[in-house]
């Protein structure tokens, strides 16, 4: 039986729209359904250059509209299917079919008046916010600059808790990252962070992170941009050696969070696309032993769905 896999972060439907200025195949609707991926967090996000003028009407009806455009692609296909609850996880292992988790990279469409758009994206399927994208925004801070999670944020955190909607700390600076952990009554993910450890690159974790994350419940999703793996060019061993250190820290915590679809920094060698995730779990598997690669490929990232939805 192939190795199950639960993706924490990909940009699929930002993937689909721009293929042909895409040299390699980083994934797809197809590759998924012929993977063994069995859930993805699917992201939208904004661009902060375009949409920078733009009202939090504007921007919240361009999210409006890139959900819409994920739930017309899964109810095209019918092996695929919106991820709501925890029921809907566990059908994935009963039936031939590929979940989409729907993520929200960067709330920037949120402000004051406003709040209640999550509930209605919400309704819709959204099930994954991060609180920052690349820019700053009225909740918090991405990583690289100055600053804390605002009140807004703090409300915002009160609202996911209460709906079952994962928070994501990925591109938040180190100083929101404690903050939203101390704020939030639920754990929280890291969708896509390495170990700052061997890439000092600011938005991957410090051990201190890696550990706090592991205690409160969260999860540490390993990514595949060549640049936050290496400074000097990145092949498997390198993302081997990033998961090793991850699980040494914090066991209950590594995953797998490729960001296929989004990366622009560098590939890793040999790890190019999902096509190529076989020969990853294989070399986990040696590294690390089978109980070690089901909990990084699946099994952590279950443990907590199954904590916050």
């Amino acid at each position: 039986m192939p190795q199950v896999i639960f993706d924490a972060h990909q940009d699929i439907l930002w993937f689909e729209q721009n293929q042909q200025s895409n040299k390699i195949v980083q994934t797809g609707i197809e590759r998924l359904i012929n993977s063994p991926i069995k859930l993805v967090v699917a992201s939208v996000f904004l661009d902060p250059e375009e949409t920078a003028l733009f009202s939090q009407s504007q921007k919240a009806q361009i999210i409006e509209k890139d959900i819409k455009k994920y739930l017309a692609l899964i109810n095209q296909n019918k092996k695929l299917c919106l991820i709501k609850t925890k029921k809907d996880i566990e059908q994935l292992f009963f039936n031939d079919l590929t979940g989409f988790l729907l993520h929200i990279e960067g709330a920037d469409f949120v402000g004051s008046d406003n709040l209640e758009i999550i509930d209605y994206f919400y309704d819709l399927g959204l099930r994954s916010v991060g609180l920052v994208w690349n820019n700053k925004n009225k909740l918090a801070v991405p990583a690289g600059v100055k600053g804390s999670l605002s009140i807004l944020g703090q409300e915002l955190i009160q609202k996911c808790n209460q709906l079952g909607v994962i928070i994501d700390l990925a591109h938040a600076n180190e100083q929101t990252f404690f903050q939203v952990i101390k704020a939030s009554a639920r754990p929280v993910s890291v969708s896509h962070a390495n170990c700052f450890n061997f890439c000092r690159q600011h938005r991957n974790l410090t051990d201190h992170q890696i550990k706090i994350l592991n205690d409160h419940g969260g999860v540490q999703g390993i990514y595949f941009s060549s640049k936050f793996v290496s400074d000097r060019g990145a092949a498997i061993n390198d993302v081997i050696r990033h998961i090793k250190h991850s699980y040494s820290l914090a066991p209950h915590s590594t995953m797998i969070g490729s960001d296929f679809g989004g990366i622009t920094a560098g590939l890793v060698k040999g790890l190019e696309s999902i096509d190529k995730l076989p020969l990853l779990m294989a070399a986990i598997r040696k590294e690390m032993g089978i109980d070690a690669v089901d909990k990084i490929a699946y099994q952590n990232f279950l443990i907590f769905l199954k904590k916050v939805l």
